[in-house]
C-alpha cells in the first residue's frame, strides 16, 4: 500500500512540475508578443556620429503573416535629403529586456552601410538605445 501511495504521489509530482514548465513558456512567448505589440507606430528621432546628427524615421508594424517588422530610414537634417532605407525584422529579447531590430539596407539606398541593428528600450513613448551599423556603433532616440 505504501508503494502504490508513494507512485501515484511521484506521479503527481512529475505532472505537476511538467505543467508548471508548459505555463511559464507560454507566458514568455506572451510577454513577448505584447511588447513588440506596444512598440507599433511611428517614430522620429535622431542619432549622432562624428559628423553630426542624422535623422530618423522608423515606422513598426505587423504584416500580413503577424509578423513584426519595422521600415527606417535616415536622412540628412539640413536638407532632408536621403541617406539610408532599411528594412528590419523586429524581435525582443526576454532575457535582455530590450527590443531588437535588425536588417539590411534596401537596394538603391545611398548609405554606406549595409546592415543595420537596432537595440534599445521604450519608455513613455521615447524608443531609444544603441544602433549597430558596418560603419560603428551610434546612439538613437526616437518618440513616438
Amino acid at each position: 500500500m505504501k508503494k502504490l501511495i508513494s507512485i501515484i504521489f511521484l506521479s503527481m509530482l512529475l505532472v505537476f512540475s511538467f505543467s508548471i514548465g508548459g505555463s511559464s513558456k507560454t507566458c514568455i512567448a506572451a510577454s513577448s508578443s505584447s511588447m513588440l505589440y506596444s512598440l507599433v507606430g511611428e517614430y522620429d528621432g535622431t542619432y549622432s556620429y562624428s559628423g553630426g546628427l542624422v535623422g530618423m524615421r522608423l515606422i513598426v508594424y505587423t504584416d500580413s503573416y503577424g509578423n513584426y517588422k519595422a521600415s527606417l530610414n535616415t536622412f540628412r537634417l539640413r536638407d532632408r535629403m536621403p541617406v539610408g532605407f532599411y528594412d528590419l525584422n523586429a524581435h525582443y529579447n526576454i532575457n535582455a529586456r530590450k527590443y531588437e531590430l535588425s536588417g539590411n539596407k534596401v537596394s538603391g539606398s545611398s548609405s554606406p552601410s549595409n546592415y543595420i541593428t537596432l537595440h534599445g528600450t521604450l519608455s513613455r513613448g521615447i524608443f531609444s538605445g544603441r544602433m549597430d551599423t558596418s560603419n560603428g556603433s551610434f546612439y538613437f532616440s526616437l518618440t513616438k
